[in-house]
């Protein structure tokens, strides 16, 4: 089996390896070795079986799965309709970058596909209508729902959303109607929706989707994927490292409580206070990281890096304030 170093591949291949070894591996165990969630660990064993056409079927008594073909060779896998439409969406993206190189070489990768007549590639342009951008700086597509919305937009089916803000709601609004629109903003994805009945549009942020579905379909994974692990804030910098302890107030509380900032951060509640820890160096990354989420910061630790954060908004201060150079 071929793998490119691309997340679903590899999953594929620690999938195919554990079922050479007739170990009976579960989404459960791939999300394991893969170290992603189980939905996501899921959706991989079923591509490889709908899509790819891999012989295998669920044994209830082993709890797993298994090859129906004994001797079934894996069969080099090419590039997906998932795999095809990202790289649509990259060739858009790569407009507001300012390296020709860059966005020649990804015009001719998705030219060769097209001139390879792959069985995907007729109206993944169609599809591509219904995502936009708008980027300040360029940043990857990091939530796994992507491409469920925006086969749901392009489709035109009615979809059924569980949303919470935890700004603005208390209890979780059920939402249904069809998505008209999905775009990235600076790394954060919104849905254009609008409501059935009423007509009346609504922009929701993708990080407060609690549940979701398209028709009969429901989409198991709607919450943003953490995506690759991090090794922590500024690893290149080989100072040691410390017990990070940032307390963080609500609203804004549930908000970070659903984002990852390290493979090894530990999440406690303190009533509607957030108490994230998490081992990392004290970088100018992790100050940076610290003073976004603002007013709603109610403590830090270690005492270091409490002065390091003060230090960074007083500078921020000392420009922005009136005078020379203020406005």
């Amino acid at each position: 089996m071929f793998t490119d170093g691309s997340s679903f591949f590899r999953r594929a291949t620690l999938f195919q390896q554990q079922l050479f070894e007739e170990s009976f591996p579960s989404a459960g165990t791939l999300a394991k070795l893969a170290r992603c969630s189980r939905n996501t660990a899921q959706r991989t064993i079923d591509r490889l079986r709908d899509e790819y056409g891999v012989p295998i079927a669920y044994d209830a008594s082993k709890k797993g799965y298994y090859l129906t073909e004994a001797l079934y060779e894996f069969p080099t896998l090419c590039a997906g309709k998932d795999e095809l439409v990202c790289l649509l969406l990259m060739r858009n993206l790569t407009e507001c970058i300012d390296d020709e190189n860059l966005r020649k070489n990804i015009d001719t990768l998705w030219l060769q596909f097209v001139a390879a007549r792959n069985a995907n590639v007729p109206k993944l342009e169609e599809i591509s209508n219904f995502f936009s951008s708008n980027l300040t700086s360029t940043g990857a597509i990091v939530e796994a729902g992507v491409l469920d919305y925006l086969y749901a937009a392009s489709s035109g089916a009615e979809v059924t959303i569980g949303y919470k803000s935890p700004w603005r709601h208390k209890e979780v609004r059920t939402y249904r109607g069809q998505l008209q629109r999905v775009h990235l903003s600076d790394g954060t994805l919104y849905l254009l929706f609008e409501e059935a009945g009423t007509k009346r549009e609504i922009t929701l942020n993708a990080s407060f989707v609690r549940s979701f579905s398209r028709g009969d379909t429901v989409v198991e994974n709607p919450v943003a994927d953490p995506g690759p692990w991090s090794e922590g804030f500024g690893v290149w910098l080989g100072t040691p490292v410390q017990e990070i302890v940032v307390r963080i107030s609500a609203p804004a509380a549930e908000y970070y409580a659903s984002k990852l900032w390290h493979e090894e951060q530990v999440d406690t509640w303190e009533g509607t206070t957030l108490v994230r820890k998490l081992p990392s160096s004290l970088s100018p990354e992790l100050v940076a990281r610290i003073v976004s989420i603002g007013e709603h910061i109610q403590d830090i630790e270690p005492a270091e890096l409490k002065d390091m954060v003060r230090t960074h908004l007083a500078r921020m201060l000392g420009r922005l304030a009136p005078g020379d150079g203020g406005r």
